[in-house]
């Protein structure tokens, strides 16, 4: 079996957001490696050996592993998402909210046809994550296609509600037609 852990790479701050992570999720950073305890202590810039080269958080049954890259070979993240799924809307209100402390709401944490509390937001450190709440949705749900739609579209930054979205959509679009 294969097993797939992410890994956050980051232009200096990789210490800060792995601590946060670890205090917003519940886990353990259970490794942590400077560039100056590391093989390439002497390679880097001196304002750069308390930079992490290497980090493992262990939350929810996976391992996050980052570093911290040099800005010539940094990219900004784009292109994926994290994904929390949360028991309940009141760990969706407190983990949106820690992420979004200093970072942008890209679609705020709202009722969706799929679930009570789902939302988008890209952390200080550049990092985008949807908080999704696993729990039934209430029912206050929306109820209609134009409903999902513009629970979808509601920022017009955000593009695409994930996979559970996309079903909602297309069951809707089937019973419509």
């Amino acid at each position: 079996m294969v097993k797939i852990n992410p890994s956050l790479m980051f232009s200096g701050p990789c210490g800060d957001a792995f601590r946060r992570y670890a205090s917003l999720f519940g886990g353990e950073i259970v490794y942590m490696l400077t560039y100056a305890e590391s093989p390439l202590a002497r390679e880097v810039p001196p304002d750069w050996r308390d930079k992490v080269w290497f980090a493992r958080l262990r939350a929810g049954g996976l391992d996050l592993t980052g570093g911290d890259v040099l800005p010539r070979d940094y990219e900004t993240p784009r292109g994926f998402s994290m994904v929390l799924g949360v028991a309940n809307a009141d760990e969706a209100d407190r983990v949106f909210a820690g992420l979004a402390d200093g970072g942008e709401v890209i679609m705020p944490l709202q009722a969706t046809h799929w679930s009570p509390r789902y939302g988008v937001v890209r952390d200080p450190f550049g990092i985008r994550w949807e908080i999704n709440c696993d729990a039934e949705p209430s029912s206050t749900r929306p109820d209609s296609l134009s409903e999902v739609r513009e629970a979808k579209t509601s920022s017009s930054s955000h593009t695409s509600c994930g996979t559970k979205a996309t079903e909602a959509l297309q069951r809707q679009e089937a019973r419509s037609a």
